[in-house]
Order: structure tokens, then C-alpha cells, then sequence
């Protein structure tokens, strides 16, 4: 039944000139491989080791799996995820997922902000942070960035820099992307 919908779908499409739905996963080439690993490289200074494979689903969120996947025929299934969630793509750069930023934590060494256990605690409840000045000067003002945020041995996934003007002051505000169903219940 389900495939019967899926090609009423794409003959529609068809003959309406209008694009087939895309698949759940993409495998990356070599050449889309390469052009993220330079964007890794110029946002965190670390690449992908060549061991791994990037699938690219819904919303351009990019997850790592094992090489040996390429072993098995997806062409058939149905698949929206699989491996670990490691970054995604949108308009302002690449951003790191929590799991992204700790898998690689040995190998980031640029664009890294060393929070405090407060800002921690709050980054976890899904609040902005407000950076000091002394964080600000030691990362730089590149405004619209990803950071990653950094506590004694802890990765904590990405933020965006970003400046608030309440009139009288500009404050540098690390913009959070912590998910809703991710975030800690209370702030202590």
C-alpha cells in the first residue's frame, strides 16, 4: 500500500515537471566529503577521518556512520536515520551537535568558548549565555560564528555569537541550540 502511494506520488510529480520527493538519507560523495571537511577545518581545525561516511538527511543534519554501510543496499528501505547525529548546515554555517562537538573534542581548536559551571547549568536549561568580557576578547568578536562551549572535560554542542543592544549597552550573547526535549528541568 505504502509503495503503491509512494509511485502514484512520483508519477505525479513526473508528469507535472515537478521534482521527485528526495530519499531520507543521502550518502555524500567525495567531492561534497571534501568541501565539508574544508568547512570544518575553517570553522573547528579538525577534518572527518576518512574511516567514516556522512549521510545527509531532512533539514541538511549530516550523520557519521561507519564506512561499512556502503556495504548494504539502502536503494529500497525506507531509512530517516541512522548512525549519530553529528552536525548540520544552515544559513549561518555549519554547527556541531552536542555528540558532534564531543566526538571530535580532542581534535577542535578553533572557535571554542570555556564557560563557567553557572553558564553551564543555564546553557543546559536552554537559556542564552552572556558572555564576560574577558571570553569575549579571548574568542574574538567574529559576530553570526559557532562556537563550541567548553567546561573542564565537557563539550556541550554549538552557539552562535551574537550581539544585543538594549540601548545604553552591547552584550555578546552565545545563541543556544539545545533542543527542547534536551534540556535540564531546573536551574540551580
Amino acid at each position: 500500500m505504502v509503495r503503491r502511494t509512494e509511485e502514484k506520488v512520483n508519477r505525479k510529480a513526473a508528469s507535472t515537471g515537478k521534482s521527485q520527493r528526495r530519499p531520507q538519507l543521502d550518502v555524500l560523495n567525495a567531492k561534497e566529503i571534501k568541501a565539508l571537511n574544508v568547512t570544518l577545518k575553517e570553522a573547528f581545525g579538525f577534518t572527518i577521518p576518512k574511516s567514516c561516511t556522512l549521510l545527509r538527511g531532512r533539514k541538511d543534519k549530516i550523520n557519521i556512520v561507519n564506512r561499512d554501510i556502503g556495504k548494504l543496499n539502502l536503494a529500497g528501505l525506507r531509512i530517516e536515520r541512522a548512525g549519530l547525529y553529528f552536525c548540520s548546515l544552515d544559513k549561518y554555517g555549519i554547527r556541531l551537535s552536542i555528540e558532534g562537538s564531543q566526538l571530535f573534542r580532542k581534535e577542535i581548536s578553533k572557535n571554542v568558548i570555556e564557560i563557567t559551571y553557572p553558564q553551564l547549568r543555564l546553557w543546559l536549561f536552554g537559556k542564552d549565555l552572556e558572555l564576560s568580557e574577558e571570553q569575549v576578547e579571548a574568542v574574538g568578536k567574529e559576530l553570526g560564528t559557532f562556537y563550541v562551549l567548553h567546561h573542564q572535560d565537557d563539550f556541550c554542542g554549538c552557539g552562535r555569537l551574537i550581539q544585543e543592544n538594549n540601548g545604553t549597552e552591547t552584550k555578546s550573547i552565545v545563541q543556544n541550540f539545545v533542543p527542547k526535549e534536551r534540556r535540564t528541568g531546573t536551574v540551580e
